[in-house]
């Protein structure tokens, strides 16, 4: 049981860093401008992590 536990801990790291990584300001600026949008300085906000 405690080795489950742990594989499911070491699962859920590694998530949570693609998650981080995919969150991340510049790549959703650049993937924003693929796609033809452009940055309107007024509307962004930065909202820390918890």
């Amino acid at each position: 049981m405690d080795a489950k536990i742990v594989e499911q801990s070491k699962e859920m790291e590694e998530l949570q860093g693609q998650v981080d990584e995919l969150l991340e300001y510049g790549r959703v600026l650049k993937v924003a401008k693929e796609q033809g949008l452009e940055l309107q300085k007024n509307n962004v906000k930065a909202v820390p992590k918890p």
